[in-house]
């Protein structure tokens, strides 16, 4: 079992999703929740000038007094260079509204989330989708300027033009946590009730769902994009930026080989810990199929599930034959990220 530290969230050893269900907290000895901390420590590893060389020279043979000088000279760049990396601390992200009106349905599809194909019937998904009927408000997810608002005709936004049909961009005010700027887009909408340049406030009514460019049925596409709004390939996983209901977590992570890569399309599943598995319901969540989405920058999950009832569950992940290959319990926590890591053989 191996723990992360982070800051303000719950770590735990493993990789999971998890589902909605509703029970009591029974935290366990899973999870460890540490103080938030500025920034990371560098670790600079340092070569001291009086080396015992001299001492151990006279007691060895010859071939030994060469050692020293091929090996340490390169040890002060070797140590140093990896250790930079961790520059930013891992803080929640809970910065965007639902952007669905309050009679509508603001609930994440869990059909299709971030980086699934529904096993090979649509594209690799670069957002999420809230399923509406045509003419539900759509809402600004945070306060910013509309970058664009029309269709994508002649200007593409995705692989192809038309494929978000009308299509809103917003620029929001927050920096990210890594300084990029943050953007929003809002997909097959129906009709449009901003134009580019507007100034918009969080909540205000930007539009309608609909259906047009490469739609099936009528919904919301919603995306987040950092750094560049017009690239395709800049998006982030919206469930690491929307807030989470009041009695809700959200569990990201990481499904990862033993030399740490990440492992696609990796199914895992969950069910309550107090219900034995032959009685239990059983919830399902995937691992991102493909490197055309993102992990945080920051976090580098790559899974999610939010709007999970705090609870202990247990976590598994089984082969084509039914042997499980990992499991753990786990506990969720409302209004909290909690991390998991699943190392798997």
């Amino acid at each position: 079992m191996k723990f992360v530290l982070n800051s303000g969230v719950r770590i735990l050893s493993l990789i999971l999703i998890l589902t909605g269900c509703n029970a009591t907290p029974d935290p366990t000895p899973f999870s460890i929740t540490l103080p938030p901390t500025q920034g990371a420590a560098l670790l600079a590893t340092a070569i001291p000038s009086n080396t015992p060389l001299p001492t151990a020279t006279p007691t060895r043979t010859p071939t030994i007094t060469r050692t020293p000088t091929a090996t340490l000279t390169p040890l002060p760049t070797d140590t140093l260079t990896p250790t930079l990396t961790p520059t930013f601390a891992r803080i929640e992200t809970f910065y965007l509204r639902r952007p669905i009106a309050a009679a509508g349905t603001d609930q994440v599809d869990r059909t299709y989330p971030y980086g699934s194909t529904q096993n090979g019937r649509y594209p690799v998904h670069h957002g999420v989708e809230f399923q509406n009927p045509r003419g539900t408000p759509v809402l600004a997810a945070a306060p910013g300027t509309i970058y664009y608002a029309g269709d994508d005709r002649e200007r593409v936004f995705g692989p192809q033009t038309d494929y978000y049909g009308n299509l809103i961009v917003i620029q929001h005010d927050f920096p990210t946590p890594e300084g990029q700027t943050a953007y929003t887009l809002y997909g097959h909408m129906d009709r449009l009730s901003v134009t580019t340049g507007q100034r918009v406030e969080a909540g205000d009514r930007i539009g309608f769902v609909g259906a047009t460019g490469v739609a099936i049925g009528s919904h919301l596409h919603f995306e987040v994009r950092l750094g560049d709004p017009d690239d395709f390939y800049s998006t982030r996983n919206p469930e690491m930026w929307l807030q989470l209901y009041p009695n809700s977590g959200l569990i990201a992570g990481r499904v990862t080989d033993p030399n740490g890569t990440l492992l696609p399309n990796i199914t895992i599943q969950f069910h309550l810990a107090s219900i034995p598995r032959g009685n239990a319901i059983l919830r399902y969540a995937y691992s991102y199929e493909s490197d055309t989405v993102n992990g945080d920058t920051i976090w580098g999950e790559n899974f999610t599930h939010g709007d999970i009832s705090p609870n202990e569950y247990v976590v598994f992940v089984s082969d084509q034959n039914g042997k499980v290959l990992f499991e753990q319990t786990i506990t969720v926590s409302a209004g909290r990220l909690t991390w998991v890591e699943m190392v798997l053989p």
